[in-house]
C-alpha cells in the first residue's frame, strides 16, 4: 500500500479530521542491533539495541495550503524502542509534536515541542552523519528538544538563513543533553524558560553556523542562567567532506558550570553505497572538578537502498576526574561519574535499519 494512503487511513483512525488534510504522510523507521558495551562491569556486555544508528520512531506530518504559498503544518512523531516493544516514559509524542504555519516567502512559525535550532544545526550545518556516530555521539550537550516552545525558522535567502526559538518551560539542566518535558513554572517567572537565535549561511560544499542559546532557572535564592555558544562548520563534496564544531558553556557561577568542546568529524563515501565516518571530540572542564572527556568513534554503513542499510560502528569515551561520559546509544552501565575516578566506556554495535 502507498505510504501516503496508508497514512490517511491511520490518521483517519486516529483521529478523522486529520484525513482531510491536503497532504498527509506517515513516515519512520526501525533500527535493532546488538551492542557490545563496556566499562568494567563484571556481568553481562552484550545487549540488543534499538536505535544505534537511526533511532527507531514512528510519525505523522501534514500540511494543507491555506493561501499563495502559505501552508498550515503538523507533526506529531513517537519514538520506539524497538528490543522491547516500549516507548519513552516522557509520552507517546515525546520526540515532537507542534503545528503552526509555514510560508515559501517567510518561512515558518511553530508551536510544540520540537527540535532546537542548536540541535538542527548540530544535526545538519555541523555533522556529515545526522543521526548517531559523527551528530549525536554524546559531546556536543547541546539542548535536543524543547517543550511548550515557539519557534521561528527562516526561509532561505541567497544561502543566509536565521531563526529563535523561546520555551515557557523548557527544564535544561546546566547544558546537559537534555530533552526538556517539563511544563511551565507558576512559582517563579524565569524557571525552565529557554531562549536561543541562530545565523547560518549554507552554499554547497560549504556551510556555517553560529547559535546562542540561555537556560534559566529560579528559586527562593535566586535566578541563575546557563549559556551556550555554538559554532559549526561542514565542508562536503559528496565524496569526502570534514564538519567541526567549537562550543562553550559558561553559567552565572563558573564554580557550577564552565566548559569548551571541540570536534572534527570526517567521512567518506565510496562504491556508490558505501560511508565511511570518524569522530573525534574532546571536553573541557574549566571548574575545580577538571572533569574531562575525549571521545573517539568510527562507523560503518552499507546501503542496500536509500533507506535500507546495515553498519557497524566503534565509540569510546576516555574520562577524567570522574567525568561519567559513554558513547551514544550505549546499552551497559554507565560510568560511575565519582570525582577522583577515571572510568572509561566502550560500546561496538553492528546493525539493520529501515526507514520509511
Amino acid at each position: 500500500m502507498n505510504k501516503k494512503l496508508l497514512a490517511v487511513a491511520v490518521v483517519g483512525a486516529l483521529a478523522s479530521p486529520l484525513a482531510f488534510a491536503q497532504n498527509v504522510t506517515l513516515y519512520g523507521g526501525i533500527d535493532v542491533g546488538l551492542q557490545r558495551a563496556d566499562s568494567g562491569q563484571e556481568g553481562n556486555k552484550m545487549f540488543v539495541t534499538s536505535g544505534s544508528w537511526y533511532t527507531s520512531r514512528l510519525g505523522i506530518k501534514a500540511s494543507d495550503d491555506i493561501g499563495p504559498g502559505l501552508s498550515a503544518v503538523l507533526v506529531a512523531e513517537s519514538g520506539i524502542f524497538a528490543d522491547t516493544g516500549g516507548t519513552d516514559a516522557t509520552g507517546f509524542w515525546q520526540r515532537q509534536v507542534y503545528g503552526g504555519l509555514d510560508s515559501k516567502q517567510w518561512g515558518a512559525l511553530t508551536i510544540g515541542r520540537q527540535y532546537t535550532h542548536m540541535h538542527n544545526q548540530s544535526a545538519g550545518t555541523g555533522s556529515l552523519l545526522a543521526t548517531t556516530l559523527a551528530g549525536t555521539l554524546g559531546f556536543s550537550k547541546h539542548l535536543t528538544r524543547a517543550s511548550n516552545a515557539v519557534k521561528y525558522s527562516s526561509a532561505n535567502y541567497g544561502g543566509f538563513n536565521f531563526g529563535a526559538l523561546y520555551s515557557f518551560g523548557a527544564a535544561h539542566t546546566g547544558g546537559g543533553n537534555t530533552n526538556a518535558s517539563s511544563g511551565e513554572d507558576t512559582t517563579f517567572s524565569d524557571n525552565n524558560k529557554y531562549w536561543e537565535a541562530h545565523v547560518g549561511y549554507a552554499m554547497k560544499p560549504f556551510a556555517v553556523d553560529f547559535a546562542h542559546g540561555v537556560s534559566k532557572s529560579e528559586t527562593a535564592l535566586g535566578s541563575e542562567d546557563a549559556k551556550r555558544n555554538q559554532l559549526v562548520g561542514k565542508w562536503d563534496t559528496g565524496a569526502f567532506g570534514v564538519a567541526v564544531g567549537y562550543a562553550t558553556d559558561k553559567s552565572d557561577d563558573a564554580d557550577v558550570l564552565d566548559r569548551r568542546v571541540v570536534w572534527v568529524q570526517p567521512g567518506f563515501r565510496f562504491g556508490g553505497n558505501n560511508e565511511l565516518y570518524a569522530s573525534w571530540a574532546k571536553a573541557k572542564d574549566k571548574t575545580a572538578d577538571k572533569a574531562d572527556t575525549t571521545w573517539i568513534g568510527v562507523a560503518y554503513r552499507h546501503l542496500f537502498t536509500k533507506r535500507t542499510y546495515a553498519y557497524a560502528s566503534y565509540g569510546q569515551t576516555s574520562n577524567d576526574n570522574g567525568a561519567g561520559q559513554t558513547p551514544y546509544s550505549y546499552a551497559g552501565p554507565a560510568p560511575t561519574g565519582l570525582l577522583g575516578l577515571d572510568e572509561d566506556a566502550k560500546a561496538f554495535n553492528v546493525g539493520l535499519a529501515q526507514e520509511f
